[in-house]
């Protein structure tokens, strides 16, 4: 899978996805990314050079954070890892395996730089992605409850070798 670093002219994209999965997940009763992400903060992560997209026919389709940065989430978490952040593929893209490929890239980018372990996570209610990372090799580290989004996210991590 060819990805690439995201540039200024992929925010509209990335936002309209997020925005469009965010409703999609509403309408399954799964209350993850509500607040949207506001075309600054996709900014910002653009010129820190922690977002990447997977483009058809100049379209982007797919587009995933891959950080240094933990967030609130994990807290002050030790040794060497890194974390996927909002993995989006376009709804009409869906059923292509794109998503276990996007993983699958960011385990080699995580190997190129070093680093043993992957870690991510998702709103604790959505059973069905919970059991994707599983099955994608992921192991379980607990549920933690997020104060200012009111609601409780499910942490997983995976040892890369």
């Amino acid at each position: 899978m060819e990805m690439t670093a995201a540039t200024e002219t992929d925010i509209e994209p990335i936002v309209a996805t997020i925005a469009e999965l965010s409703s999609w997940l509403k309408t399954r009763g799964i209350y993850q990314w509500t607040n949207g992400f506001p075309p600054d903060w996709v900014a910002g992560e653009i010129s820190h050079g922690e977002l990447y997209v997977h483009r058809e026919k100049g379209e982007v389709i797919a587009s995933v954070v891959l950080s240094f940065k933990s967030g609130e989430l994990w807290g002050q978490s030790e040794g060497a890892a890194m974390y996927i952040h909002r993995l989006a593929v376009k709804r009409e893209y869906f059923g292509r395996a794109l998503g276990r490929e996007m993983i699958l890239w960011a385990e080699s980018e995580v190997r190129k730089r070093g680093v043993s372990t992957l870690r991510l996570e998702c709103a604790s209610d959505n059973e069905f992605l919970k059991a994707y990372y599983e099955n994608l090799g992921f192991h379980s580290r607990g549920v933690i409850h997020h104060v200012a989004y009111k609601m409780d996210f499910a942490l997983f991590e995976k040892q890369i070798v």
